[in-house]
């Protein structure tokens, strides 16, 4: 049995540019030409920001099970660190809701008064939509996601058009925007209602994405069916060769050693 080292700087968890994060691997320096300014994925114990690495505050009773947090439609909610709006962007969003799309202003995401997506709320015309307010007001488009089932939302806006897709598949076209979305008044949040301090949305997240572009149908379809290849490296790396060593290794990691054997 012979056992090697792995150098520090090539250990996952210390590799340049690259780290690990709910459970995807992610290349920090592929985000910028990827235009990813903001990007939350709910495991591992806290919604992390896989772009400034700042955690969320979650309060009241709101917390992870398996690759998904969940809000129990009382008190709790996510407040994260990440305020402001490109003036282009595209939003992906994967959300279980389990009451019906009522008359309640609660909502999976708001970032408020700019970009949102809801789910509830006492006006019909923005119930279930990816929602933006410009200088001329607020304008929705319906995405259609459905009580008691993972939807995966997707919301664009250029400044005219506002688009919202369900499972990739362009659902509602609004073109009575006038301009770029407005300056946010509060920073992004998670299972809460605009109306009030606390919640009260009732439902799962698994992740949102926030890019400062705006995507064509065809990338939509293809970042919905793959939600964390932005997220990815372009190469993948490289920790160990068997075949220039002339054997193949039984190997396992664990801290920074990788054993092998021939």
């Amino acid at each position: 049995m012979a056992v090697y080292t792995l150098p520090k700087h090539l250990h996952p968890d210390f590799a340049s540019g690259r780290k690990p994060v709910g459970g995807v691997e992610v290349d920090r320096d592929n985000w910028a030409g990827k235009e990813l300014v903001y990007g939350t994925i709910f495991s591992r114990g806290a919604p992390i920001d896989v772009v400034s690495g700042m955690l969320g505050t979650t309060t009241g009773t709101a917390g992870p099970v398996a690759d998904y947090f969940t809000y129990d439609g009382i008190d709790g909610k996510t407040v994260t660190t990440y305020q402001d709006v490109p003036d282009e962007w595209t939003y992906l969003i994967m959300f279980y809701p389990n009451d019906a799309a009522g008359t309640d202003n609660r909502y999976p995401m708001v970032m408020k008064d700019c970009l949102e997506c809801t789910w509830e709320h006492s006006n019909a015309a923005f119930r279930a939509a990816v929602v933006t307010q410009d200088s001329g007001g607020y304008h929705a488009a319906h995405h259609n996601a459905v009580q008691s089932e993972w939807n995966h939302v997707a919301g664009s806006f250029d400044g005219a058009t506002l688009k919202a897709y369900l499972g990739g598949v362009l659902q509602t076209t609004n073109t009575d925007p006038v301009g770029v979305s407005i300056t946010p008044t509060a920073p992004m949040q998670f299972g809460r209602s605009t109306s009030g301090s606390t919640g009260p949305w009732s439902g799962n997240i698994k992740h949102c994405l926030l890019f400062k572009k705006l995507f064509s149908d065809a990338q939509i379809a293809e970042l919905s069916a793959d939600p964390y290849q932005t997220l990815k490296p372009a190469v993948p790396i490289s920790y160990f060769t068997a075949a220039a060593a002339g054997f193949e290794p039984q190997w396992a990691r664990h801290s920074n050693i990788i054993l092998g054997s021939h």
